[in-house]
């Protein structure tokens, strides 16, 4: 559409000012090169370098005659602040030869723009690429070091950098630059977050191991290395390089009398992750101060009279620290240990209430919300297993190569079953697990169990992609979420890499996991995601003209998961794949929830690959304005009540499952779940409290 604009305006101003022309030009040049077209690019270029070299129009200036002398002011420029600048233009140019592989004509075209402005980061990012055609590594790495002193934000300048630190042998290579000298550190932690902003996850890792091993008692580098972990799906690796960054630090007092130490040893007596203990009673009492709330032990503390910490101003150290223990305390609930969370919710909430300031108002806010979302949901449901290490997903996949072939087939809802092997393996229990690969709204139904009339057990076992939006799986982006998400799928097949905008080779830092994703092949899935879409992007894209309206809007987003998860269960034949109705959580962005879950459930329904469960209208009151207010956790998750009164049914129905209940012969009647009190004679206050 561009370039048929400026075509149009080109052909159309055969008398403009030549400097416009010359702007008209290369804004011409620049979306041919968007678009691939380089000789169009050149000849455009070379038109703008043409134009600017004229002389400017003098026409519709002032006149001023004086003293014998008559001066002519010309006119502005059409374009207010916009100047046409010759270097820009050879850079462009430059560029476009460079992708022509013509970097041998470019090279002294570069190297006279660079003659007059040394820093400019495009023309660097250009003779950068030259040197990097030519197999020249370091000084490629070189030049995009030095570029990125001076302009740390350019994105563009970022993505070659990590490619450039990604490339076989460029971490040895920064190595030499940097060393491990004062300093180093803070350069390097600096380059993992442009690798893993780049997408360059594994990349980002090996710098913050690097970084945190010069400085292990720095909070932030444990801290990024941690979440480094988790984004390339290893989680007992982020478990560990907490754990070791709280023995490293452990004389660190977070508030009179309790210090790392603690927490070092609460893990050490339940052996982290290896096994778990049972669950502290918790009960969540709710405030009027900052923290919205605090945990305690259920039948301790008395919750009109528990005294209020005294507030102390907490460093960034201290609140990086504060920050690894509310992950720690997130992965262990994401693994089952929610004995272990449920210890170190009880011993983090003294050192969290006593900030001065609200830590929802620092940098440890989001590590904070998943904490507090934790916390309240060992309170409000603690009916969830204790011990929920079922089965590890096997480290090596093996299969059929007939088997990977993608197949269309008609939509039909499969009757789930378990190996005589996946019996085996679960000690005994049949289980039936269904993962939900979710934002933090996968966080309500983590390890919710129902028992089933053939004997079986059904899971719920999260898999957390932090941030995920439907509009980060489009193919251009490099995101970090995007790349969290195929990790935790464990997408394996080439063929679809380019598809979905996936580098076509593995990173050099790559190292083989120890565990298997955390969905596997042929599982079971329930998609939840959306909700980020519905509150961050979308409306601001159709103010910025980005769609038509807010409906086109939606449409293409929704198509961009739809599209991506037909290719995931097809390459990783899942069994099943369910999708969540987006929840409707928040007030603001509700009548965005409703349009986007419509458009939604309208292209999930003519898949063949997927099912929705529609159960969305029954989040909402008869108005359809609302949450109901059972469903209402913390203004920001559903409640887990709503696993029993609506996903249940929902998704026993999809899979052709029936519950467990008296009238099947067995003593026990599990249905309202345990731990969810229905019961409004006895606990009447608390389950107001709750709400």
């Amino acid at each position: 559409k561009a370039i048929d604009e400026f075509e149009k305006c080109l052909v159309a101003d055969d008398d403009d000012d030549p400097e416009e022309e010359a702007l008209a030009y290369h804004d011409l040049a620049r979306a041919y090169e968007l678009n691939g077209d380089f000789s169009k690019c050149v000849k455009a270029c070379e038109c703008a370098i043409l134009k600017g070299k004229q002389p400017k129009k003098t026409g519709g200036g002032t006149t001023t005659s004086g003293g014998g002398t008559t001066t002519t002011t010309p006119a502005p420029p059409a374009t207010p602040g916009r100047r046409f600048d010759a270097a820009t233009a050879v850079t462009t140019l430059s560029w476009a030869l460079v992708k022509m592989n013509a970097a041998g004509d470019a090279v002294s075209l570069i190297e006279a723009v660079l003659k007059k402005d040394d820093k400019e980061p495009r023309a660097i990012r250009c003779y950068a690429a030259i040197a990097a055609k030519a197999e020249k590594w370091e000084e490629e790495l070189n030049l995009l070091l030095r570029a990125v002193i001076f302009a740390q934000h350019d994105q563009p300048l970022r993505k070659d950098l990590a490619r450039a630190i990604d490339r076989p042998g460029g971490v040895a290579r920064l190595d030499k630059q940097l060393g491990h000298t004062s300093g180093a550190a803070s350069a390097v932690a600096f380059l993992a977050t442009v690798a893993k902003d780049c997408g360059r996850c594994w990349l980002a890792v090996d710098l913050l191991e690097w970084a945190a091993t010069d400085e292990p008692k720095h909070g932030g580098y444990a801290l990024n290395l941690l979440h480094a972990y988790e984004i390339v799906g290893d989680d007992v690796s982020a478990f560990t390089s907490g754990t070791t960054y709280l023995k490293n630090d452990e004389n660190r007092v977070l508030e009179p009398g309790l210090s790392l130490k603690t927490f070092v040893n609460i893990i050490e007596e339940l052996q982290g992750l290896v096994q778990d203990a049972q669950s502290v009673p918790l009960e969540w009492i709710p405030d009027d101060g900052n923290d919205g709330g605090r945990a305690v032990r259920k039948g301790g503390d008395d919750k009109k009279s528990w005294p209020l910490p005294s507030r102390e101003a907490h460093d960034d150290e201290t609140l990086d620290a504060l920050a690894i223990l509310f992950a720690l305390t997130k992965i262990a609930f994401l693994s089952g240990k929610h004995g272990l969370a449920s210890r170190l919710v009880e011993a983090i909430e003294p050192a969290r209430r006593a900030a001065k300031k609200p830590i929802h108002e620092t940098n440890a806010r989001n590590e904070h919300a998943y904490y507090c979302c934790v916390a309240q949901l060992l309170c409000v449901d603690p009916g969830r297993r204790d011990d929920h290490s079922i089965s590890p997903p096997a480290a090596v996949e093996t299969e059929d190569d007939d088997n990977k072939k993608a197949t269309t087939k008609k939509k039909t809802i499969p009757t789930a079953v378990v190996s005589k092997k996946k019996q085996e393996e679960d000690k005994g229990e049949c289980v039936e697990e269904v993962y939900v690969c979710g934002d933090s709204h996968a966080l309500s139904p983590a390890y919710k169990s129902w028992p089933l009339s053939d004997g079986r057990r059904l899971v719920l076992k999260p898999a957390l992609v932090t941030g995920l939006k439907h509009w980060h799986l489009r193919p251009d982006c490099t995101f970090y979420p995007k790349h969290n998400f195929y990790n935790l799928i464990g997408l394996d097949d080439p063929k679809l890499f380019g598809k979905l905008g996936l580098p076509s080779t593995p990173s050099p830092s790559a190292r083989p996991a120890d565990q298997g994703p955390a969905v596997p092949r042929g599982a079971t899935v329930l998609f939840l995601l959306g909700e980020i879409d519905c509150r961050e992007g979308i409306l601001v894209a159709v103010q910025k003209l980005r769609y038509h309206d807010l409906d086109e809007g939606i449409r293409k987003t929704a198509k961009l998961f739809v599209d991506a998860a037909t290719l995931v269960v097809r390459s990783r034949q899942y069994r099943a794949a369910y999708v969540h109705p987006i929840p409707p959580v928040l007030d603001e962005t509700r009548h965005v929830v409703r349009k986007y879950n419509a458009a939604l459930k309208s292209l999930v329904d003519n898949s063949a690959d997927l099912h929705f469960l529609d159960f969305f209208d029954q989040l909402l009151t008869d108005d359809k304005t609302n949450l109901k207010a059972q469903y209402r956790l913390d203004g920001t998750h559903l409640h887990p009540r709503y696993l029993d009164d609506l996903l249940r049914d929902h998704l026993l129905q999809a899979m052709g499952l029936r519950l467990r209940r008296k009238d099947d012969g067995n003593d026990q009647d599990l249905s309202p779940t345990p731990g969810i009190d229905d019961d409004d004679d006895d606990d009447d206050d608390d389950e107001k409290t709750h709400d």
